[in-house]
């Protein structure tokens, strides 16, 4: 998969540790060739429903941004 994309983790999240919610994008970066343009994005001390609820208007405010720039 290729093109700008966030993953979202909450680093009090007790169904997905935070080592766990940054892998995708450690594991990219760390290939060398992977996709650069991904990128881990911490919703701050939130649970696992916590982070979807913060996550939730910024997913907006990030979609918003790549219409702005048509």
């Amino acid at each position: 998969m290729s093109g700008p994309r966030g993953h979202y983790y909450g680093e009090a999240d007790e169904a997905i540790p935070t080592g766990l919610g940054r892998f995708a994008v450690t594991f990219q970066h760390a290939i060398g060739g992977g996709d650069t343009v991904v990128e881990a994005i911490s919703t701050g001390q939130t649970s696992d429903r916590g982070a979807d609820a913060t996550a939730a208007p910024l997913w907006t405010a990030w979609f918003d941004g790549f219409a702005a720039q048509k």
